[in-house]
């Protein structure tokens, strides 16, 4: 492997974390408003439309055309996703209904 190669593989990995952390902490985010959104159902579809658009065209430039790169992105962003289960709490914990308690 060169130089060349190498940066464009770390370049790919530092990509692919980036990636995730947009579109799973835009998750989280999203599934935290959902509670108090006036429309909860648009936000999610919303949300999921512009991080899927957002992180595609992302991952597109980075890979370059190059499956080599793609994978390594890929790579990363799996691994990263693995990492923020673990660390961010749960986006949410909904009280448990009641008897007589209704959800509206």
């Amino acid at each position: 492997m060169q130089g060349a190669s190498v940066a464009g593989y770390l370049i790919a990995l530092a990509g692919g974390a980036a990636c995730a952390l947009f579109y799973f902490g835009g998750l989280w985010l999203t599934l935290r408003h959902t509670l108090d959104a006036r429309h909860p159902a648009v936000l999610v579809v919303l949300s999921f439309w512009a991080r899927t658009a957002i992180v595609a065209a992302a991952i597109f430039m980075l890979a370059d055309g190059r499956l080599d790169r793609l994978a390594f992105c890929v790579l990363a962003l799996l691994a990263m996703r693995a990492v923020l289960l673990r660390l961010l709490p749960p986006p949410m914990r909904p009280e448990p209904l009641r008897m007589g308690d209704e959800r509206i």
